[in-house]
């Protein structure tokens, strides 16, 4: 958790000041603080899968922590990139488009990404069971 973490190297520092930095991480703080609840951050460092510090931000409850969004932050570029979850994985898409598309409705619908566009899919109901 990132109340918790202590950056301990220069590109942690600049990681996580870019992070707080983020206008959507100032003012989840707030308004999750007004509401009287624990806003926090949990922290996936780099590793062989991953080249990105990964973060999930949400509010932290005495029995669970509810995730509100992912961003990740490449510590070369300093680059912040939501990541998106569909069935074929994590779509990686830059800050900028998030902010452009989070207020659509296509966004809010089943989609993926190609080519750095968002692509609605079609939401197929389940089929009934039939009873015997």
């Amino acid at each position: 958790m990132l109340s918790s973490f202590k950056p301990k190297t220069k590109t942690e520092k600049l990681v996580f000041g870019e992070l707080k930095s983020l206008p959507e991480i100032k003012d989840f703080y707030a308004a999750v603080k007004a509401k009287g609840d624990k806003p926090d951050i949990t922290i996936n460092p780099p590793d062989s899968s991953f080249k990105v510090y990964r973060f999930q931000i949400g509010v932290s409850y005495p029995d669970i922590f509810r995730t509100y969004f992912w961003l990740a932050i490449d510590p070369k570029s300093l680059q912040v990139y939501y990541e998106d979850f569909d069935d074929e994985g994590i779509q990686d898409i830059t800050l900028q488009q998030w902010r452009y598309w989070r207020k659509r409705p296509k966004f809010q619908k089943l989609h993926k990404w190609v080519n750095g566009k968002i692509v609605v899919l079609e939401d197929k109901p389940h089929a009934k069971k039939k009873s015997r």
